[in-house]
């Protein structure tokens, strides 16, 4: 995907995709406006946090060194007194990440991309919207079920795993700064950096984990030995155009066939080989496994080998946003 920031081509799963990037750029960003006024750095400008997080504001702080100046002459001549800036990234870390409200937002964005793609290859709806749950469990067979419920708290573990990588980026920054004799105006800078650089990677994990639940949905609802074909996004990789009109047969199980799919094939653990030289045949393996997503940030889709199914209409498509708009 070439723009990280597009909307999906899908107003209802791109309402499930941005609320929930929304959610995790708001944490990041609060975490921040907590660090920079703790530290009281300088003001940052319009520009750099339009860059990190389309936006443009920031808390201000006192434009002068005063106590930023003096915790860092502090920290420089009590060595035992680093474990500041550490304990600090813990303390804000904790408050923005570990609460829960995030791994919600994330729980119920999987289990709505998984039952909007349960609808749209079915071709069925629950009678009220607010029943999507309950809806979703009974359409697909147990394991089925306990699969989405493993899927959402796999996808809670990256949400940890961004609050980690939050918590050392905050830390490390502050210390070095300390280290390297940084003005409190080059910390600020560096911060702004490394947040716009932790927002990306909240976009992609939004994009990705949706991109997993949607075609994992999409697979539960077609019985076994469904034709699919790859259908790439408008902007894919050149991976995933390579892919485009492939041909793959839905599998109930894993059967390890390269063009076979089935819920909850990935690759993880794969690299996809970005070289091939002129003139060499492409092995079935060489992008990876043929499953979406195929990368990060990838929303290509899977579209069935037949007719449209019966219902869906825009009384369906209505159906599908009346979800996607749920708490």
């Amino acid at each position: 995907m070439e723009d990280m920031w597009a909307e999906d081509v899908h107003p209802a799963f791109a309402l499930i995709e941005t609320r929930l990037s929304d959610v995790l750029s708001s944490a990041l960003y609060h975490l921040h406006r907590a660090a920079h006024k703790a530290l009281e750095l300088p003001s940052v400008s319009a520009l750099d946090l339009q860059a990190a997080y389309r936006t443009v504001r920031l808390a201000k702080a006192d434009e002068g060194w005063s106590v930023a100046a003096r915790t860092f002459a502090d920290l420089r001549y009590k060595p035992r007194e680093a474990r500041e800036p550490a304990e600090l990234a813990h303390a804000l870390t904790a408050h923005y990440f570990e609460r829960g409200v995030i791994e919600d937002e994330m729980r119920a964005a999987v289990f709505k991309a998984n039952a909007l793609s349960l609808i749209q290859a079915t071709g069925q709806s629950p009678q009220a919207a607010e029943q999507y749950r309950s809806w979703a469990s009974g359409i697909v067979d147990p394991d089925q079920s306990r699969a989405v419920a493993w899927a959402a708290e796999r996808a809670c573990e990256h949400v940890t795993r961004l609050g980690d990588t939050t918590r050392a980026v905050l830390a490390d920054a502050v210390l070095g700064a300390l280290i390297s004799r940084q003005s409190p105006q080059e910390l600020s800078a560096k911060i702004v950096s490394l947040f716009g650089t932790l927002n990306r990677d909240a976009r992609r994990l939004a994009i990705t984990e949706i991109s997993s639940a949607r075609s994992n949905g999409y697979l539960m609802g077609l019985p076994d030995g469904a034709q699919l074909t790859w259908f790439a996004a408008p902007d894919a990789c050149p991976h995933c155009l390579h892919l485009h009109g492939t041909r793959l047969t839905v599998r109930a199980q894993p059967t390890g066939q390269v063009l076979d799919v089935w819920p909850g094939k990935s690759n993880v653990g794969r690299s996809l080989s970005s070289t091939k030289r002129s003139g060499e045949a492409r092995r079935d393996d060489e992008l990876g496994w043929p499953c979406i997503p195929l990368h990060p940030n990838c929303r290509c889709r899977y579209v069935r080998v037949a007719q449209p199914i019966p219902g869906v209409s825009p009384r369906l498509e209505a159906a599908l946003m009346a979800i996607a708009r749920l708490p």
